[in-house]
C-alpha cells in the first residue's frame, strides 16, 4: 500500500508508491486551483502536476446493487429522477 510522509521542515511530501519508488512535490511553489468542479495541482515551474474531476459526471458509479444501469453518478441521477418522474402520484386519501 502506498505510504505518504511529509518532510515538515524544507516543504516537500514524499509518496512511496506501491512499487518502492519515491515521488517528491515541492509543496512550496504547489498552487491548487478550481474551476467547474475540476481542481487542477500546479507545480511552482507550471507544469500541471494532476487534475481532479469533481463532477457527477466525472465519477464512476457501481450498480451492481441497484440494479440502475448508470456507469456515472450523473447518469445514476438521471435514471433515478427519469423514474420518479415516470410515477403517477395519486392523492392520499
Amino acid at each position: 500500500m502506498p505510504r505518504p510522509t511529509l518532510r515538515q521542515r524544507d516543504g516537500t511530501y514524499t509518496f512511496t508508491n506501491n512499487d518502492g519508488s519515491d515521488v517528491t512535490i515541492d509543496t512550496n511553489g504547489l498552487t491548487i486551483t478550481e474551476l467547474n468542479g475540476v481542481y487542477t495541482f500546479t507545480a511552482a515551474d507550471g507544469s500541471v502536476i494532476d487534475t481532479i474531476d469533481t463532477n457527477a459526471s466525472a465519477l464512476a458509479y457501481d450498480n451492481t446493487a441497484s440494479g440502475l444501469t448508470a456507469g456515472t453518478v450523473q447518469a445514476a441521477l438521471d435514471e433515478v429522477v427519469t423514474a420518479l418522474d415516470d410515477v403517477t402520484m395519486r392523492p392520499l386519501r
